[in-house]
């Protein structure tokens, strides 16, 4: 998958309050693949297509992309990819199979 860049509905700019967005075009990530790191915190490959997402207390219109995500003491850390080559690849690296070990 390649993401395409997509603008924001006409009118609106990149970042709006929540009451200027349609329920449509709020973000409804995908999770492709799950897995676990060496020290044992959860892992996902998400895939995450353009709309709105929360930035705090306005509404923020993001590209498509995939991500790869982990938590962390109740912080998300990741990174988000253009093409699902190199998400895939970076999930590859962080997921542990704990029967390789």
């Amino acid at each position: 998958m390649t993401t395409a860049t997509i603008p924001p509905p006409p009118g609106l700019p990149q970042v709006t309050d929540y009451g200027n967005i349609k329920t449509e075009h709020l973000v409804k990530c995908t999770v492709l693949e799950t897995g676990t790191t060496i020290n044992g915190f959860n892992l996902k490959l998400i895939e995450i297509p353009a709309g709105w997402a929360c930035a705090g207390s306005m509404a923020r219109w993001d590209q498509a992309c995939l991500a790869v995500q982990f938590l962390v003491d109740g912080a998300m850390h990741g990174r988000r990819f253009k093409a699902y080559p190199e998400a895939k690849g970076m999930f590859d690296r962080l997921n542990h199979d704990p029967e390789m070990s």
